[in-house]
């Protein structure tokens, strides 16, 4: 049967690496933006395991899809960073100091989920020399920002030979989820299903790897 390479971050390479070497040697603010599902936080997860070893401050990332209804950017910023306050310092303020101090990475995921996001974007360039990865569905205004679309993985267009299909990061990565259950694509019959199904799909990362999960071949 087909099988296809062993990482699950498939189709990403030309995005992940030229993040890593931007983030390795300046700081700035990253805007990564695109569709839910398209695998921003995969990729960003990636990009900061690259930078382990490069960066000896380390990173945080604040999941800011998850905020309570009281509870801000900002203020999910300072708790995940573990800052405190001995005077009477806002939240922001609390946060742009620590970062001009820390040469961390910081990512804001789906920071376009938060009703302070103008605050803190804004607030961004006082805390420079930071290395700031924020994500979001649209581009932000964020001065001075470096936007980095992630699109879509590519589909394979309709009467591709199978052997052509299979050189496309969506048809990759649906056989790499399917191997992890314990599937395998045996018959061209089974192969040319992924082709469309992945089409239908439009090519999103999560959408692909939940339908092979629950994929019985």
């Amino acid at each position: 049967g087909y099988r296809a390479a062993t990482s699950t971050l498939i189709g990403r390479e030309s995005l992940i690496q030229p993040l890593v070497e931007q983030l390795a040697t300046s700081g700035g603010v990253w805007n990564l933006t695109g569709l839910g599902g398209v695998g921003k936080t995969s990729l960003v997860r990636e990009v900061l395991r690259r930078l382990e070893t490069r960066l000896p401050e380390g990173s945080t990332l604040v999941r800011l899809g998850d905020l309570t209804e009281h509870e801000t950017a900002a203020s999910a910023c300072v708790r995940a960073l573990e800052l405190t306050s001995y005077d009477e310092r806002s939240d922001l303020e609390l946060l742009t100091n620590a970062l001009r101090m820390r040469p961390l990475v910081l990512v804001l995921d789906d920071l376009d989920c938060c009703a302070d996001s103008r605050a803190l974007l804004e607030s961004l360039p006082k805390a420079m020399p930071a290395r700031v990865i924020v994500t979001s569905r649209a581009p932000l205004q964020v001065a001075g920002a470096t936007t980095m679309a992630v699109p879509p993985l590519d589909t394979p267009p309709t009467g591709l030979s199978l052997e052509q299909a299979r050189q496309y990061p969506s048809f990759a990565l649906f056989v790499v989820r399917c191997a992890l259950t314990g599937g395998e694509l045996h018959s061209p019959a089974w192969q040319r299903a992924v082709v469309r199904l992945v089409q239908k799909l439009d090519g999103l990362p999560l959408a692909i790897e939940l339908a092979a999960v629950h994929t019985k071949v």
